[in-house]
């Protein structure tokens, strides 16, 4: 096995802080804890996090499935199998990502109910976005497609969640910090573009055209094109009562893709697509279907 250590190199000023939380050394990194208690503490925050990890994907695995009704268990082990990579990817670095996949998939499965569970849809795209970002998508989407009530309430549910740090950092704290958010994210957005992990439209053109200003713009004409790719299956499925779930499926995959600084694992939103092709991989022409499964073969 060939193990490939990846650096990002980041300037130092945009390395993460160390935050002291209730404003004490103690607090912050138990600095006058022995060195084994510390270490006890750590080991077991790693455990506990890992557990959740592969708890929260084995439960998307479950829930995506039903989601797109997988003809069989070996559509959904094979369709785990080709996005293993990322997932491990995922373990390594200790994201969250799968938390965000699963609120993603409980709002658009309360979307495919009849009449939508706009409530559940709302307040798990909502929260999804709180936590990152890239989320916004799904919340667009409601918006797309006239959930109102959904959309209302994700909203609301974003500003309650930015509410929530006041309790320890107070207003004033709060917003600063969410600058200073702001102004990290400017800063190293660029930097991390040509990283080998960044497979955003973005990072793409910047990678191969190399100038940052021609890379915005043919970022933003492929961008263009994927919306009304995406826009022409919704209006396609209008009349569809399922039309959600392969609206779904196709959004989360786009959504590393769309995200100026989407990463490698982030494809483990494809799932529900990958279920979706390798179930009905029979629908498709004999030359076609080779393609596609040369195609997963790769990934």
């Amino acid at each position: 096995l060939l193990a490939v250590e990846l650096r990002r190199e980041v300037p130092e000023a945009l390395k993460p802080r160390r935050i002291a939380i209730g404003g004490t050394q103690t607090a912050a990194g138990q600095d006058n804890a022995s060195p084994q208690v510390v270490d006890r503490g750590q080991d077991a925050a790693k455990a506990a996090w890992f557990t959740m990890i592969v708890g929260t994907f084995a439960l998307v695995v479950s829930l995506s499935a039903s989601l797109v009704a997988a003809p069989s268990s070996s559509v959904v082990i094979v369709a785990v199998l080709i996005l293993a990579k990322y997932l491990l990817h995922e373990l390594r670095l200790g994201q969250i990502n799968t938390l965000i996949l699963l609120l993603n998939i409980v709002a658009i499965r309360a979307l495919v109910r009849t009449p939508p569970a706009q409530a559940s849809a709302g307040i798990a795209a909502g929260l999804a976005t709180a936590i990152k970002p890239y989320a916004a998508l799904t919340v667009a989407y409601l918006l797309v497609k006239r959930q109102w009530r959904a959309f209302g309430l994700a909203i609301a549910t974003m500003v309650l969640a930015q509410a929530v740090p006041m309790l320890t950092y107070g207003v004033s704290g709060t917003l600063s910090e969410l600058r200073l958010w702001r102004t990290t994210l400017s800063a190293s957005t660029p930097v991390l573009l040509t990283n080998s992990d960044a497979i955003s439209v973005l990072a793409f053109c910047t990678k191969w055209l190399g100038d940052p200003a021609l890379a915005s713009m043919v970022a933003l004409a492929l961008l263009g094109v994927l919306a009304l790719v995406f826009f022409a299956v919704i209006l396609g499925g209008r009349n569809e009562p399922d039309a959600a779930v392969l609206e779904g499926a196709m959004l989360l995959t786009l959504t590393p893709l769309v995200s100026p600084l989407g990463w490698d694992y982030n494809f483990l939103m494809a799932l529900p697509a990958i279920m979706l092709l390798v179930g009905h991989r029979s629908a498709f022409p004999t030359a076609a279907r080779v393609v596609l499964m040369a195609n997963l073969a790769m990934i």
